[in-house]
Order: C-alpha cells, then structure tokens, then sequence
C-alpha cells in the first residue's frame, strides 16, 4: 500500500479558458473487471477518468466556488505557476474560510483556504485500504500519484461505488 503525504509535490497542469486548469489525462491502461474482489486505483481511474482539476493558489476564492459549480465537483487540485501540486481546495474547505473570514472571505484567495497537508494515493493501491484510509483522515478526495505525476483523484463516492456488484 502507497499512501504518502505530499507537501510541496510537484504535479503537472495546463490552462483551460476559465482560470482553472485541467491536469492532462494519463494514457488509459485496459480496464479489467474484479467482480467480487477488491479493485486498484487504477482500475477505477480508468471506469470514471483521469481528469483532474486544477486552480492556481492565487486565484480568488470565489472563483474556486464558481468551478466547483461549474463542473459540479467537491474538489480542485491548488497549483503554483508551472503546474506543480501545491495543496487541495474542497467545498468543505470553502465553507470553513467562510466562516472564519465572514464577508471577507470573497476577496481572499485559494491559498488563504486550502489544505497543504495532501493525503495522496498510487495506482496499484487496494480500493478497499483506501477507503479506511480516507476514512481514518476524514477526506473525502484521494490525489493519485503515478510516477512523480498526479495521475488522477478518486472520490469516497468513486471507491463505494467499485464494491457494488455490477450488472452484466
């Protein structure tokens, strides 16, 4: 099992038209079916996506909110100037600033909220470890990490979702 703490971890990212940024999708490795067995992270990457995104850590907050909206998701991955992973921003992250800033928090930026401390992933972890280690650590958004680049993220949701029985 991989699980790592990743402070400072250097990523990858590229611009989209929003101000978020959008990590590159990694090359899709064959999907094999585990039925009734325990699945790797990178058999569940490849049923949902590798694609992340990403926003700058100088970005307004509001424009954090906003791109979780847009693209109705709870996580974005916090990036400096070349692309490197630099912490995470979730909508939980979001209502805490609000609470600790109050109006101000719309003039504050994503690095006044967002999670330094990243509890990342590997490929060929266990979906079912990671599930208690997400469990452990209260997070619901797991960064993967494939060969010193960010790969991908699974959700609580995503790993839950891989347990149910498929049908054929």
């Amino acid at each position: 099992m991989e699980i790592r703490r990743m402070v400072g971890y250097r990523g990858c990212a590229s611009s989209s038209g929003d101000g978020a940024r959008q990590v590159p999708p990694v090359k899709r490795s064959r999907f094999l079916s585990i039925s009734g067995a325990c699945m790797r992270i990178k058999d569940i990457l490849a049923r949902k996506g590798f694609d992340v995104h990403a926003i700058s850590c100088e970005a307004p907050l509001l424009d954090a909110a906003k791109t979780l909206t847009q693209h109705n998701i709870g996580l974005l991955v916090c990036t400096d100037g070349s692309g490197g992973l630099i912490g995470i921003i979730s909508e939980r992250d979001f209502v805490r600033a609000a609470a600790r800033y109050g109006a101000e928090v719309l003039s504050k930026t994503v690095s006044s909220a967002m999670v330094r401390d990243v509890i990342a992933c590997g490929m060929d972890d266990d979906s079912d470890k990671m599930l208690t280690v997400m469990t452990d650590a209260h997070c619901r958004h797991l960064p993967v990490v494939h060969e010193g680049r960010l790969a991908g993220l699974v959700s609580i949701g995503d790993l839950v979702k891989c347990r149910e029985p498929q049908s054929e």
